[in-house]
Order: C-alpha cells, then structure tokens, then sequence
C-alpha cells in the first residue's frame, strides 16, 4: 500500500523515467478509478496539491467528477508542465478554449526550454485561432533549437487543422 504520492504515482503509472519519455499510461488509472474512486480521488488530489503534470493528466483520464473542481483551484497559479498539463485536461473536459491561455503563458514566459518545448507540442490540440497561431510563431524564434522544432511542427499541425 502506497504511503506518498510518489511511491502511488510509480504504482500506478509506471517509472518515473519512462513516464516523462514515453508519457504516462493510464490503464491501471481507469481501472483503480472504477473500483476504489474514493481511494483515486483522493491520491490525484495529493499530486495536485504537489504540482505533479501526471495527477493533472490523470483528471481527465480517470472521469471521477470531483478533481475537475480541484484542479481549476491549482491552475490559479500554476506554471511550468504543470500549467500545460492541467489546461490540457480542462480543455479536454470542458471544451473552453480559454484553457489555452496558460499553455500560450509557458510558451512564452517559462525560463526552462523543456517547459516551452511542452507548451509548443500542446497547443497542436487546442483551436487554431489568430491568438494560438501568433503565439507559436513567435515560438518559432526560440533561443532552444528544439523548441523552435515543435513550433514550426505544432504550427504545420494548426495550419492542417484550420484547413479542414
């Protein structure tokens, strides 16, 4: 039985390592979701509560209808792969594009190039609106090579998806 977040975290979702590579897999998620929802919830609250990018994915694949509420709370002020993962969800769930303020925020603002790179992978899934597609082109002259790579490609990405 898991004492902390980060020991449930790895039961759950795997290597820590493979989950930042690889992304995490949800599987086990679902199925503890079904059969034990209070013991989910609570555990995706304690990684909330921890800014962990997984619990922020984990709201919107486990379909328990009260972390939602609880990761809006932690969005007040988040930042960094937080901030990306937990607009990612709530746009997920709501549909309200709006979520793609603090993704465009990251993508902008962060000092780290690996927050910046996940913020321009994003935004691919959000609406390709003016604001979106300004946002990533400015990205597109990042000082970090492989951010400059996955604006040009989340840019191609929105360029299809306005076409369609």
């Amino acid at each position: 039985m898991a004492t902390d977040w980060v020991q449930w975290r790895r039961e759950v979702f795997g290597d820590p390592y493979l989950v930042w590579h690889e992304g995490a897999d949800f599987a086990e998620l679902r199925r503890r979701a079904g059969t034990e929802p209070d013991v989910v919830t609570a555990w995706i609250s304690a990684g909330l509560r921890e800014r962990d990018a997984v619990a922020a994915q984990a709201v919107a694949e486990s379909g328990l209808p009260e972390l939602p509420g609880l990761l809006k709370q932690q969005m007040i002020d988040a930042s960094g792969v937080f901030a990306v993962r937990g607009a990612q969800a709530l746009f997920r769930l709501t549909g309200d594009a709006a979520w793609v303020r603090p993704v465009v925020d990251v993508l902008i603002g962060a000092d780290h190039w690996g927050d910046r790179l996940d913020a321009a992978i994003a935004l691919a899934e959000f609406p390709a609106t003016p604001f979106v597609v300004a946002s990533v082109a400015l990205a597109t002259a990042d000082e970090d090579e492989l951010v400059r790579h996955h604006a040009t490609e989340t840019l191609e990405k929105l360029r299809r998806k306005s076409r369609s």
